[in-house]
This record gives C-alpha cells, sequence and structure tokens, in this order.
C-alpha cells in the first residue's frame, strides 16, 4: 500500500528549503513546484516529493555563470557569447529542462535539470 499526500505549494516549498544539505531559493523551490504539478497533470501521474532527488537533479544556476558551467556544450555551437543569456538557454534547452526564473529573482538565476 503506498501513502500519498498532497502538498500545497507552501509546503513543497518550506521542505526544500529546510533541506540543510541544498540553498534553494524560494522562487527556485516555487518554480519546480509549478513544474512538477504542470507535470503530474500533463502526464496524469503522481509526482512523488524526495527532496534529496530534487537536490541531485536540479542545480540552480545564476545566468552568468551559465557560459561557463556548459562551455562545453556551447563550444559546439557557432556564435553562442558569454553574455547572449537567451541563447544559452535556448541550446541548452535542446539537451535538458531548463527553468527560467530571471524574471522572478532578483538574482537572475535559473533552475537546470541534471543530464
Amino acid at each position: 500500500m503506498a501513502i500519498s499526500l498532497e502538498m500545497t505549494e507552501y509546503d513543497f516549498v518550506r521542505e526544500l528549503r529546510d533541506d540543510e544539505y541544498a540553498g534553494w531559493s524560494v522562487d527556485a523551490a516555487r518554480a519546480l513546484y509549478n513544474y512538477m504539478l504542470e507535470l503530474s497533470e500533463d502526464t496524469g501521474e503522481e509526482v512523488r516529493f524526495d527532496r534529496v532527488a530534487f537536490r541531485c537533479d536540479w542545480s540552480e544556476t545564476h545566468i552568468q555563470d551559465v557560459y561557463y558551467e556548459y562551455k562545453h556544450i556551447f563550444d559546439k555551437h557557432d556564435n553562442i557569447e558569454s553574455d547572449d543569456y537567451d541563447k544559452q538557454i535556448e541550446v541548452l534547452s535542446e539537451y535538458t529542462n531548463i527553468l527560467d526564473i530571471r524574471r522572478a529573482s532578483h538574482m537572475g538565476n535559473v533552475l537546470i535539470l541534471a543530464f
């Protein structure tokens, strides 16, 4: 028998932010909640809350660091500049899921699913 509990956005965000081994921002936690909620609705499958898996699978990165962290990907494409953030997100989206929280986050961060 499995027990499934429905989480509110508040509970989801609180649980992620209480993880002492992660450094989730409120904006990132909210974005991940909305992504998981949409994924569940689109697939008709429940998403099991597992903050360790979320911590391992997703990384919150400042947009200015994306170019240097994924330079090996960008080197395969022509004309991607270190300050062309929209193009970087577009290219990385071909490889993985990215949640662009720059507008919601005063820090200018994105969430990137490990690949």
